[in-house]
């Protein structure tokens, strides 16, 4: 049985900065979820094809260490590892991260695919493996959420309290008669300000600020 979880977002930055920062292995904890810490056999710290990076994680009560092999690499658009975890020495199994960097806008789209393949039964006890993989992709997508938050924060100077209060409304989906009814303002006052954040992040569609993308039903 192979367990999914998988998140993307939309980062404010060009690729080529992007996977810089990915590419790192030390820099592995602040995109992907429970993931403690990361060292690689590469001199520099970087991931490349062949390198074999190796860490600890945790997540709902489950630690574990791993090591890991870059399966495929194709900079600065896909990088792709199988990871084999040990949690104790009766337990064991593998599983595949995927990270696909795409353009659009003024920025990048940075998907991840997580598998757990077979060997996971009764990972976390109780609760399902099913479960556990919804649960890891709020995770996941959460940590994505936080890496653009982070990466994209130059930008975010510009912007007044304000102006965040209705980014994050527009990012949750909110149309401009919303985000006025509960900030007690205007429509014509948020389209203001929502000019206002488009210029900032130099994108020219509402749309463009949403970070959180819709994954296709499978």
């Amino acid at each position: 049985m192979v367990h999914v979880a998988e998140a993307s977002v939309i980062i404010y930055r060009p690729v080529t900065h992007l996977w810089k920062h990915i590419a790192t292995a030390e820099n592995l904890p602040t995109m992907l979820a429970g993931v403690c810490s990361v060292t690689t056999d590469d001199p520099k710290g970087l991931l490349n094809i062949g390198t074999h990076p190796q860490g600890s994680c945790t997540f709902m009560g489950f630690r574990a260490t791993w090591t890991a092999t870059m399966a495929e690499f194709d900079a600065p658009k896909l990088m792709s590892a199988t990871a084999n975890f040990e949690a104790q020495p009766d337990l064991k199994f593998r599983a595949t991260v995927d990270v696909v960097l795409e353009p659009v806008a003024e920025g990048t789209l940075l998907s991840v695919n997580v598998c757990v393949l077979a060997g996971a039964q009764n990972l976390f006890g109780e609760v399902s493996n099913e479960v556990a993989a919804i649960a890891y992709s709020r995770s996941l997508h959460a940590n994505l959420m936080n890496l653009a938050d982070w990466l994209d924060s130059g930008k975010r100077r510009n912007l007044t309290s304000r102006h965040r209060e209705v980014l994050r409304m527009i990012q949750k989906g909110l149309t401009d008669r919303e985000i006025a009814e509960k900030l007690y303002i205007s429509p014509k006052t948020v389209g203001h300000h929502v000019s206002a954040i488009l210029a900032a992040f130099r994108v020219t569609q509402r749309q463009d600020l949403r970070r959180s993308i819709d994954l296709p039903d499978k």
